[in-house]
């Protein structure tokens, strides 16, 4: 759903149709109680005003087992993609990106769509993640083939990502 102007997003109808059913099902919190979070250059999920992201997510009961991830340049593209490639509930990325990439350190490498679905394939149609990205323009609905279409296709119960600029938080 697109919540700015209040409308179902998919190139067709069978792919509404795929989203509306991947959103009632939900993701699978119980058997997949597990988050990856990822982000870095001051889009921060665990410090200052933001530090609630963390936070909330830990309280709601699922496991952030690799916090190296946040908001730090010390991980790379292989990182992200070995923990994507274990089950999980909800993923948040928040960098730099496009509607068909998002970026990993040290120097706004490419992850795209391929590599999404490369990670995800053998658990996202069970596990029915929920997908966060506060990256720019990731959330754009008006091309084909872009991230968030692969993400709907291989099972996300949910996606929500920025359609335009994205911004983060300084904490200092």
């Amino acid at each position: 759903v697109e919540l700015a102007v209040g409308r179902l997003v998919g190139d067709t109808a069978a792919d509404v149709n795929e989203l509306l059913r991947n959103s009632l099902a939900g993701p699978d919190f119980e058997g997949t109680p597990r988050a990856v979070l990822a982000s870095w250059d001051f889009q921060d999920l665990d410090l200052g005003a933001l530090r609630s992201v963390l936070n909330r997510v830990v309280a709601a009961g699922l496991e952030v087992d690799d916090e190296t991830m946040i908001d730090n340049d010390l991980w790379v593209k292989d990182d992200l993609l070995d923990a994507l490639g274990e089950p999980f509930s909800l993923h948040i990325h928040a960098d730099h990106g496009n509607p068909w990439v998002v970026c990993a350190p040290p120097d706004k490498v490419h992850i795209d769509a391929d590599d999404y679905e490369d990670a995800v394939a053998d658990h996202a149609p069970t596990s029915r993640p929920f997908y966060g990205f506060n990256d720019c323009k990731v959330g754009m609905s008006l091309v084909a083939d872009g991230l968030t279409d692969r993400l709907v296709h291989l099972g996300a119960s949910g996606v929500l990502a920025a359609s335009d600029t994205a911004f983060g938080y300084d904490p200092g």
